[in-house]
């Protein structure tokens, strides 16, 4: 964690996602369920055609993995929130580092379950998509930390750091 931070700059809170929480809000459950019908029809093509089965099959499991890789990637994921930026660092299959500064952490959002776990959510990055038809798309990516114990504490200290950015 410490390799990460900058001259003068120092840790105010870090944690990690709690495994359920996590896996709950970053899964996609409708595309997981699309995976059954994949992989079966997948299975059925594969005497006929392997290379089309196989493909379906592929697509299917990578699909119901979804779950499993989620939470590959809550049990390998830290959040920091120092004096001056907020860092995501996960690793997977890679390390990746994300940094949130002050021009990007706009409208602070708490989601809390009864038990105070939840996220904070602090930047949305939305893109715009021309599709085939004419019609332009917008996409929003919600960025934060989830999935976390004690969100209220950790929603205050980002809020503090906002507020001192400003």
């Amino acid at each position: 964690m410490y390799w990460e931070m900058e001259s003068g700059e120092q840790p105010v809170w870090f944690g990690w996602p709690e495994a359920r929480p996590y896996v709950r809000a970053t899964t996609r459950w409708g595309r997981v369920l699309l995976g059954v019908p994949y992989a079966a029809v997948g299975s059925v093509l594969v005497p006929i055609a392997i290379s089309v089965g196989a493909l379906f099959v592929a697509v299917g499991v990578g699909m119901l993995g979804e779950p499993l890789w989620n939470y590959l990637k809550a049990r390998n994921t830290i959040y920091i929130v120092t004096n001056r930026r907020l860092i995501v660092i996960e690793h997977v299959l890679r390390q990746s580092v994300k940094s949130f500064s002050g021009d990007v952490i706009k409208k602070v959002e708490r989601r809390e379950d009864h038990c105070g776990v939840g996220s904070v959510i602090f930047a949305r990055i939305e893109a715009r998509v021309r599709r085939e038809d004419g019609f332009n798309h917008s996409m929003v990516e919600e960025k934060g930390f989830i999935g976390i114990r004690n969100v209220g504490e950790v929603w205050r200290l980002v809020m503090n750091l906002k507020n001192q950015l400003v």
